[in-house]
């Protein structure tokens, strides 16, 4: 349907109507329709009707007892439809009425003057037509029996356009590093109607599956939540009012580790036969990290499986020095005689078995190298499980933590199976933190 063109073709009386007025304050009487051309009217179906008021506007030199009637000009329209090219149609009259409180105007100095009233159902008229969609009118015609019209702005199209009541999850996701408080996580909705309910929204955390399909997608080694760390407020919206929060809360006992917390609205209560949905298509991913203790390295020994051991010198490129402590030393693989290619391996023996949640990575501070990293844990040192992966930018100096599937070893291994920005392999520091046993 072409709305701009029937627009323009209506609306253009109304850009002279200026141009009219000193016609109209000469003429002995005339009426008009006190709301003419084309308007679009705007509801939602909640289970109410809704009215739209008429009134006649009056000029001329001299008021008189008017006698008026408004009435369906279905002919009207269709002239429009064919001039315009749109199609329009008369709304079906089950579903609104046309009241008006008089239909003559004696004794009445004033120039507006309201008549009455159109009363419609937008229950009925969603039947007719899908949301947001402007199909159905009603186009009135303002009639006179002894006082003539303004023939410019006797008639008016009132064309409706139902709009799809909502509840709208409006939280969004987002990344929280944990400290020993309790965090409160705050979640909102919001309606796009007029709120007379008072409404709740009851908020899900989605269930494991969720959380392995998210690892799967995404390249994670994130555990979910335990519920009894977490304490979910669900969201209430009162009456009169179009937003609401509640709130999830994840408790400060949570144990060390790196977590998905997903969060959506699962369903909508108190609507009471509204036509009202829930918009709860999207899942908040809340990342959440509760960093662990560092762990002791004192007693700990590592190995490479490519080491440079004579051309950085007595105090460089061994792989000791990705534990000692000094952030200017460095492993580096072999390169004095020919370099050794990827993927190269550290392995650290951590004397004991603890648990490890996060590892962190202090790149050297001399020279860059961009690494793609994996990390496994045994128990043995025969065993490996893969617990998480890193893409390491060495041009970064500060220290890099690394969120890993949490679990308890003895071994950790790092693992660097490509470079770019170089041909060798380097690393100042390998720390872990989780709790130690």
């Amino acid at each position: 349907m072409n709305k701009k063109k029937l627009l323009t073709c209506l609306l253009t009386p109304l850009l002279l109507a200026s141009c009219d007025r000193e016609f109209i304050e000469r003429a002995p009487e005339l009426i008009s329709a006190g709301e003419s051309g084309f308007k679009i009217v705007q509801a939602y179906d909640l289970g109410e009707k809704y009215t739209i008021p008429l009134s006649i506007a009056r000029g001329g030199l001299n008021f008189q007892n008017s006698q008026f009637d408004f009435v369906v000009d279905e002919a009207y329209l269709d002239s429009i439809n064919q001039v315009n090219q749109t199609t329009y149609k008369i709304l079906p009259a089950n579903c609104y009425e046309i009241k008006l409180n008089k239909k003559e105007i004696v004794n009445e100095s004033s120039a507006y003057v309201e008549v009455g009233e159109i009363i419609y159902d937008p229950a009925e008229i969603a039947k007719l037509s899908d949301f947001n969609v402007v199909e159905y009118t009603i186009p009135l015609r303002l009639k006179t029996i002894n006082v003539p019209t303004n023939r410019e702005r006797d008639v008016c199209i009132y064309a409706f356009e139902i709009a799809q009541a909502k509840v709208s999850y409006t939280s969004r996701s987002e990344a929280i590093t944990l400290e020993n408080t309790d965090y409160v996580l705050e979640q909102s909705v919001q309606t796009n109607f007029p709120n007379r309910w008072n409404l709740k929204a009851i908020l899900k955390i989605e269930d494991d599956e969720y959380v392995k399909n998210y690892n799967q997608q995404n390249g994670t080694n994130l555990s979910p939540i335990p519920a009894n760390f977490l304490e979910v407020k669900n969201i209430d919206i009162a009456s009169g009012k179009t937003t609401g929060t509640g709130s999830v809360t994840i408790k400060k006992e949570i144990l060390p580790g790196n977590y998905l917390l997903p969060v959506t609205v699962e369903s909508l209560n108190g609507t009471e036969g509204a036509s009202i949905i829930l918009d709860a298509s999207g899942v908040s991913d809340m990342t959440v990290v509760k960093l662990g203790s560092s762990i002791n390295r004192a007693s700990w020994t590592i190995t490479a499986s490519s080491e440079e051991l004579t051309g950085e010198g007595a105090n460089n490129g061994h792989a000791k020095h990705a534990i000692d402590g000094n952030n200017d030393t460095f492993w580096h693989s072999k390169w004095n005689g020919g370099t050794d290619a990827p993927p190269y391996s550290l392995t650290i023996d951590m004397k004991k078995t603890n648990t490890i949640s996060q590892i962190g990575l202090i790149a050297r501070q001399n020279a860059v190298t961009r690494m793609n990293m994996e990390f496994k844990v045994s128990e043995d040192g025969a065993n490996w499980k893969t617990i998480g992966r890193y893409y390491m930018d060495g041009s970064n100096k500060t220290e890099q933590i690394v969120p890993l599937q949490t679990e308890n070893a003895r071994f950790i291994q790092c693992i660097i199976n490509s470079l770019s920005g170089a041909n060798v392999g380097h690393l100042a520091e390998i720390k872990t933190y989780g709790i130690e046993n």
